[in-house]
């Protein structure tokens, strides 16, 4: 499992710093969904979620942090980024969600 979630945030970093730099026109694609669709062969819908928490990732550090520590996942993180457009509301979300997840930790050691 943590392997996984090692391997989605190293995705997400990279598409990140794909788009940022627009490397995707070096390979003849027109934008970064084009480029995740043709080139990488994900979905319409997995290119979109991932397009999204990579450009909020990059935004907010915290992000690639919680999914690759497993404190949250992919579709947990694209909900964030969705209700949370502003960087203030989704770090709060997943600061929330790692403190739940510690609480809980500690109260099953006791």
């Amino acid at each position: 499992m943590q392997k996984s979630c090692d391997v989605e945030a190293e995705l997400l970093v990279h598409l990140g710093e794909i788009d940022e730099r627009k490397l995707y026109l070096d390979c003849a694609f027109p934008s970064m969904f084009t480029f995740c669709v043709g080139e990488l062969g994900f979905s319409e819908g997995a290119a979109y979620n991932r397009i999204m928490v990579a450009r909020a990732a990059r935004r907010m550090p915290v992000i690639a942090e919680a999914l690759r520590t497993g404190q949250v996942h992919l579709a947990g993180a694209t909900g964030v980024v969705v209700r949370h457009r502003d960087v203030g509301g989704a770090v709060r979300v997943v600061t929330r969600s790692r403190l739940s997840i510690a609480t809980r930790a500690g109260a099953a050691t006791r």
